[in-house]
C-alpha cells in the first residue's frame, strides 16, 4: 500500500516534501556561494595584482600595499557587511 501511494505521489505530479526541502537548500547555497564570491573580489584583485607585479623596493610595496591595504580593504569590508545582510536574508525567507 505504502509503495502505492509513493508510485502515485511521485508520478502523479506531486512533489514529495523532502525533495522541495533539498532543492531548497540547494538553491540557498548556491546563492551563497555567489554571495562570497562577490563579497571576496577586492581579496581576489589585491592578491592577483601582487602576484602580477611582485613588487621588490621600498616605494613599490608601500604603493600597493597603501593602495591594497586601505582602499581595497575598505571595500572589502563594506562588502563583508552586505555578506552577511545579504546572508540573513537569503537562509530567512520562508516558502
Amino acid at each position: 500500500m505504502t509503495f502505492v501511494c509513493a508510485f502515485f505521489i511521485i508520478f502523479s505530479g506531486g512533489e514529495p516534501m523532502i525533495w522541495h526541502r533539498v532543492k531548497e537548500i540547494l538553491i540557498r547555497s548556491g546563492l551563497t556561494l555567489v554571495a562570497t564570491i562577490v563579497a571576496s573580489i577586492p581579496l581576489l584583485l589585491f592578491l592577483g595584482v601582487e602576484h602580477l607585479t611582485s613588487p621588490e623596493g621600498f616605494w613599490q610595496k608601500l604603493v600597493l600595499y597603501g593602495f591594497g591595504l586601505w582602499i581595497l580593504g575598505i571595500i572589502q569590508f563594506i562588502l563583508f557587511i552586505c555578506w552577511i545582510v545579504a546572508l540573513i536574508f537569503i537562509w530567512s525567507i520562508k516558502d
